[in-house]
């Protein structure tokens, strides 16, 4: 399973809710996405925003 550092460079890590993430992982400093509302389709639809930017920053 790859460390801290792997998933920081690599990951985009999205949850429902705060909570989920906040203790998972903030100890590492991972970014995660949170969506304004706690649904999965929120969640989606945020993750689909971001990977679009990210790849049309490549």
């Amino acid at each position: 399973m790859p460390g801290p550092r792997a998933v920081q460079q690599r990951a985009i890590l999205a949850y429902g809710g705060p909570i989920a993430a906040a203790d998972a992982f903030s100890a590492w400093n991972v970014p995660v996405l949170i969506p304004d509302r706690y649904r999965v389709a929120a969640t989606v639809k945020l993750l689909e925003k971001r990977l679009c930017s990210t790849v049309s920053n490549l």
